[in-house]
């Protein structure tokens, strides 16, 4: 059934290549075939795109574009490797865009297991790209060129730990080397993470990996990753990764907060940083008069001592602050319960008072301390107040990029028959007139269907 499925995708394939002859539409059709998952199809149509193709340039971005998708979305590294070579062919050896070339010859070869020879094709990106006068280039050649740069070097680190002797496992012919157990552990929430650092959760995380990886081979072995349900997962997390690494690229790596922008924020919104006028207590509560009396009494004639207010806090007061000796901090004018806090800003620090709450108890407190109003100090909100203008920036720059993406690729919304006013903004909303049948202006309305006759 799967061979006969292949023969009629083939033949189909082969019909779309003889109608759309021209590169520029057998590549789009590539791309479409791409999009719904029927890569043996796309990949045959690039390859009759490139053939037709007359310019090397062009050619030249084709077969790259294949090869990324041998790589990525087939797992057939050795192909991808094949049209990369060729690419490379394609162009001046001192061509900047051969970073491109030797980059993606550096994800085959480590796909490939040959880590010595990804890690020679990552530093020449490194040192190709640092060694190109910037003044000769564009500024988008000149960024492309940063851009490799900077992901080479992240992949010179990850071959680097492959070709290591320090392998804890192999999977398959694929090494689990040290390192990878290690940023394994770092991805570990630090209140789980404990569990995993003794000798024996360190195996046990080892076997985890190892799981990982058998699954994985198995499952590419038996060609999951072409499943419907399957392709449509990898899509969507294929989708968020881009999706996050691209606003991280565009939106996050760009915001900066300078100190004048920070102490600017700081003197013009003081108010948000000011800090009431607040007071201190240690509390009693009991709920009958004759034990508040006597508990009184004492506390006066040992003049309030706060040993022993503490001590009789923890054994008599009904209050959950009670069992840390009734010390209440930082309380503000208002605060429940509010005869306490009332008459604890009108007393004296070390002045002891008794009084009868609405509730019905008894409150016996001793005021500490009194602190008056003030402002936190820039240091104490400046890390704040750059979280709060980088969220602002942010904001404004992803409005900014949404409205180019959608001017760059555009958007249609389409009318539907299930909703013809929700999704797209420029659908007429029927009024109830246009709903019974009549126009605004008394005329009949037409219908899509057949009208019914009066």
């Amino acid at each position: 059934m799967k061979k006969t499925g292949l023969a009629l995708l083939l033949l189909v394939t082969a019909f779309v290549v003889s109608a759309f002859a021209d590169a520029n539409s057998l590549a789009q059709q590539a791309r479409e075939m791409k999009e719904k998952g029927l890569y043996v199809a796309a990949d045959s149509l690039y390859q009759a795109a490139i053939k037709e193709c007359k310019d090397n340039g062009r050619k030249f971005d084709l077969l790259l574009e294949m090869a990324d998708m041998e790589l990525d979305l087939m797992h057939s590294p050795q192909d991808a490797l094949a049209h990369i070579i060729m690419a490379s062919e394609l162009i001046p050896k001192d061509d900047p865009r051969q970073v491109k070339v030797h980059y993606r010859k550096g994800l085959a070869y480590e796909a490939l297991g040959r880590y010595i020879d990804a890690a020679d094709e990552f530093q020449t990106v490194v040192i190709d790209s640092a060694f190109r006068p910037s003044k000769k280039y564009s500024k988008e050649t000149n960024k492309m060129l940063k851009w490799y740069s900077k992901q080479a070097m992240k992949e010179i680190d990850k071959v680097f730990a492959k070709n290591v002797p320090e392998v804890v496992a192999v999977v398959g012919g694929e090494p689990i080397t040290e390192m990878e157990l290690e940023n394994r552990l770092d991805e570990i929430p630090p209140f789980y993470r404990t569990r995993y650092e003794t000798p024996e959760g360190r195996k046990q995380l080892l076997e985890q990996l190892i799981l990982e990886r058998l699954m994985r081979m198995e499952a590419e072995k038996q060609q999951l990753y072409l499943d419907s349900d399957v392709r449509r997962k990898l899509d969507q997390q294929r989708t968020l990764i881009l999706q996050r690494a691209l606003y991280d690229k565009e939106v996050r790596n760009k915001v900066n907060v300078t100190d004048d922008e920070i102490k600017k924020y700081y003197e013009e919104h003081k108010d948000e940083y000011k800090v009431p006028e607040r007071v201190d207590i240690i509390r009693i509560v009991v709920k009958d008069s004759a034990t508040a009396d006597s508990l009184f009494n004492i506390l006066q004639k040992a003049k309030g001592d706060s040993a022993l207010f503490d001590s009789l806090a923890r054994k008599y007061s009904i209050t959950p602050d009670g069992k840390r000796g009734g010390l209440l901090k930082g309380i503000t004018k208002g605060a429940s319960p509010k005869e306490v806090s009332e008459a604890a800003f009108k007393m004296k620090p070390g002045e002891l008072k008794m009084l009868k709450t609405s509730k019905g108890n008894f409150v016996i407190f001793k005021l500490l301390a009194k602190h008056p109003e003030k402002y936190r100090k820039l240091d104490e909100v400046k890390l704040s107040i750059e979280a709060k203008l980088k969220r602002e920036k942010e904001k404004q720059l992803f409005e900014q990029l949404k409205e180019e993406l959608r001017k760059k690729y555009g958007v249609e919304y389409k009318q539907t028959t299930s909703d013809t006013t929700g999704m797209n903004p420029s659908a007429k909303k029927a009024t109830p007139k246009d709903q019974s049948g009549k126009g605004s202006k008394g005329k009949k309305a037409k219908n899509s269907g057949n009208p019914k006759k009066k």
